[in-house]
């Protein structure tokens, strides 16, 4: 659970794999000239920006930036021995 709001999330795509992957729905900021909101070629970017669906959910982020620091206070490695923890099958 990473204490975010609806609608926000993140990947990471190794570059090798980008090429190999396809978006679907495109969205507008994926687009290589975005903002010529009139010319509708859907040639995509060349980056992993290829996979962004739209506008940002900047509420989101912001409560996610919240949820981040609270996740800091606790101590990333702390965090990560909990969840092994709690996950161990006995």
């Amino acid at each position: 659970m990473l204490l975010g709001l609806q609608g926000l999330a993140f990947i990471y795509v190794r570059k090798e794999l980008q090429d190999k992957m396809r978006s679907a729905p495109i969205g507008w900021l994926a687009v290589k000239d975005a903002w010529n909101l009139l010319d509708f070629n859907l040639t995509t970017k060349e980056t992993a920006e290829r996979f962004q669906p739209g506008t940002l959910n900047n509420l989101g982020i912001y409560a996610f930036n919240s949820s981040m620091k609270l996740f800091e206070e606790f101590g990333f490695d702390e965090i990560e021995k909990q969840v092994l923890s709690n996950s161990n099958i006995y």
